[in-house]
């Protein structure tokens, strides 16, 4: 990653730590977000819309915080990023439209 990548990262992970997501789980989401670094099973399910999967793989930590994990990809996240599988595998095309000044800017503001 680069400088502004990394400042990118650190934005998106603490937006998503500040709104209840477990501090390891928002620093995969960031990753994928900003860099386009495919997330472990538990967040590729919640990102691809599969309720059941998610609960299948989530650890206990995320079990708890599911509501906190969704509402944020929901209200905070690109729609191109998140509810699909083949959403999925178009993001790490997708998200380079958008430049990290802009995610950083986005991510600046009140959510």
């Amino acid at each position: 990653m680069d400088e502004e990548q990394r400042k990118a990262y650190d934005v998106v992970r603490l937006e998503a730590i500040r709104k209840g997501v477990p501090e390891h789980t928002a620093a995969s989401l960031a990753l994928y977000y900003v860099a386009g670094v495919e997330p472990g099973g538990f967040l590729t399910a919640v990102l691809s819309n599969d309720l059941s999967e998610s609960l299948g793989r989530a650890d206990e930590e995320n079990r708890v915080h599911l509501f906190e994990t969704v509402s944020f990809i929901y209200n905070r996240l690109a729609g191109l990023s998140w509810g699909s599988a083949d959403k999925m595998k178009c993001w790490p095309m997708a998200r380079k439209a958008w430049s990290t000044q802009e995610m950083v800017k986005y991510f600046s503001q009140e959510g």
